[in-house]
């Protein structure tokens, strides 16, 4: 959270595993110093690049649905009494990891020894 927002964040965590055939979900429920609409963090997150705000379909939020998808999966977002934010994530955990490890390797020119290329 501190490398996405930027600045120290204070977080309290739980997990539940519950196995799935595909894929992994999480609530997710947050705290903000002012009040989060859902339709704000929506706004917000549909800008985000990896990140698919679903709002039409409660079934494309199914873990199955996050199955061979590149982006993460984000809906039934709703507001919390305290004024902060609740939200399901839905993402193909193993898809997200490939991808990243070969987004690093191009963005850092990793070259196989011997091709010319330095290594870094």
């Amino acid at each position: 959270l501190q490398r996405l927002l930027g600045e120290p964040v204070a977080a309290d965590c739980s997990v539940l595993r519950i196995p799935t055939f595909t894929g992994e979900g999480a609530v997710i429920a947050l705290d903000s110093e002012r009040p989060v609409t859902p339709e704000d963090a929506a706004a917000w997150l549909s800008k985000t690049p990896g990140v698919e705000v679903v709002t039409h379909d409660r079934g494309a939020l199914r873990t199955r649905a996050s199955t061979g998808r590149d982006d993460v999966l984000v809906g039934r977002l709703r507001a919390t009494a305290a004024g902060g934010l609740q939200l399901w994530v839905a993402a193909d955990t193993q898809r997200l990891t490939a991808v990243n490890a070969v987004r690093l390797a191009e963005r850092h020119a990793v070259a196989a020894p011997g091709d010319g290329e330095p290594t870094h």
